[in-house]
Formats: C-alpha cells, sequence, structure tokens
C-alpha cells in the first residue's frame, strides 16, 4: 500500500513540474563513463608488451562506524537515482511559468497545458516512479523543494488546487510523509547538500565509484519530453 501511495504521489508532483535535465553533466560531458572491462591499452618496449591505465580519483568519506557507511552507501544510491528528477521539477516550473506568461494564457489554457504534460510525463517516467522505494521518494519530495523553492504540497496547490493539494498531504501523512516539509541544508539534509555541492563541481561520479566500483548511470531524456525543456 506504501509504494502504491508513493508511486501516485511522485507521478503526480511529476505531472505538476513540466521537463528533465542533468543539472550535474560535468565535464565528464554528461555522457556515460567507458565501459572499463574493455581491453587495457598497451605499448611493447624491446620485445616486452606494457599495460598501462589510469585509476579515477579516490574520495575520501571520512571515519564512519559501518553502521554510518551502510547509511552512507544508501544515501549516495539514493540520490544519484532521484536527483536528476528533480532538476525536472526546476526546469518544468520555469518553463511552465514562463509559457504561461508569454502566452498570456487563461486558466483553461493552463489547465490544457499541464494536462498535455501530465499525460507525457506518466507515459515516459511511470515504470520509473513505481520502482522507486519510499526513501527515495522522500528524498525526491525534499530535492524539489530545493530545486524549485516550493515544496511538493505548494506545488499541487499552485498548478492544480487547493483542495487536490490538501487531499495528497493528508494521504501521505498517513504514511509518515510530510508533503509541506522544506528542505533544511544547514540541518537534517547537510549530507544531502554536500551531495549536491558534488554533483554541481562534477566530483560525484567519483564519490560513487569510490563507494561502488563504478559509475552512477545518467538517465536519458525521452524525445517526447524535449519539448517542454
Amino acid at each position: 500500500m506504501k509504494t502504491r501511495l508513493l508511486t501516485a504521489i511522485i507521478l503526480l508532483l511529476a505531472a505538476l513540474c513540466p521537463g528533465l535535465s542533468l543539472r550535474a553533466e560535468s565535464e565528464r560531458g554528461g555522457e556515460n563513463p567507458p565501459d572499463r572491462r574493455e581491453r587495457l591499452p598497451y605499448y611493447v618496449e624491446k620485445g616486452d608488451t606494457l599495460y598501462y591505465d589510469s585509476l579515477p580519483p579516490a574520495v575520501s568519506i571520512g571515519s564512519k562506524t559501518k553502521k554510518e557507511l551502510r547509511q552512507y552507501r544508501k544515501l549516495v544510491a539514493n540520490f544519484a537515482k532521484v536527483y536528476p528528477y528533480s532538476t525536472i521539477a526546476r526546469q518544468l516550473v520555469e518553463n511552465a511559468d514562463k509559457a504561461f506568461a508569454e502566452g498570456n494564457m487563461s486558466r483553461r489554457q493552463k489547465e490544457a497545458y499541464v494536462n498535455s504534460l501530465q499525460r507525457r510525463i506518466i507515459s515516459s517516467y511511470e515504470k520509473t516512479a513505481r520502482q522507486m522505494t519510499m526513501s527515495q521518494g522522500q528524498l525526491l519530495m525534499k530535492l524539489i523543494d530545493r530545486e524549485t523553492g516550493k515544496s511538493p504540497h505548494d506545488l499541487i496547490r499552485d498548478y492544480k488546487s487547493g483542495v487536490a493539494a490538501g487531499f495528497w498531504q493528508g494521504l501521505a501523512s498517513l504514511f509518515g510523509v510530510d508533503m509541506k516539509k522544506h528542505y533544511d541544508p544547514e540541518g537534517k539534509d547537510r549530507d544531502v547538500e554536500y551531495l549536491v555541492a558534488c554533483w554541481e563541481d562534477g566530483s560525484f561520479p567519483d564519490l560513487y565509484y569510490s563507494l561502488f566500483n563504478e559509475y552512477p548511470v545518467i538517465p536519458e531524456i525521452p524525445d517526447k519530453m524535449k519539448k517542454y525543456l
């Protein structure tokens, strides 16, 4: 039941927050890193074959107990999965507000815009949303607040209605999810804010590699969504 509720909330939020962008496309170019399983380069010197390679930078995460390390690994893994989708919200909200202003849209036109976007987002990301865990969904809600300056409750209220926002907040609260809660970069969300900084300065892939011995997978933007970005 919790999973179904969270899926519904995520899909509704996605529908209210128009686009998908990856702010953290760093100097790696936003492309997935090369497959490190391919054959190593080599050169031959005096009849000897010498293989060579470069190692990715190691990122120190400080001294942690086994329990703290497990929790930190979970946070980093969850962040890697959901942060790109929070930047969707930021760009979609910016683009929706711009479209509303430039088109001088009526209330009915705004509803048509949001409903059209909703159908495209659900068809593009429903599978992704259904695969999210409760902790990933809660982290996504916090990051949406960080990126847009509005809590998920505020977004639903502004782009749908106050009645809809109240309904979803009431339903979410039954399962310990607070859609009105704001991001706290200097308090409870300090570790998350550090990960955002790593993402923005391009060091997050190396941090992720240090923990999991592989790079995070960067999701691609479906063609049907690009017109809203």
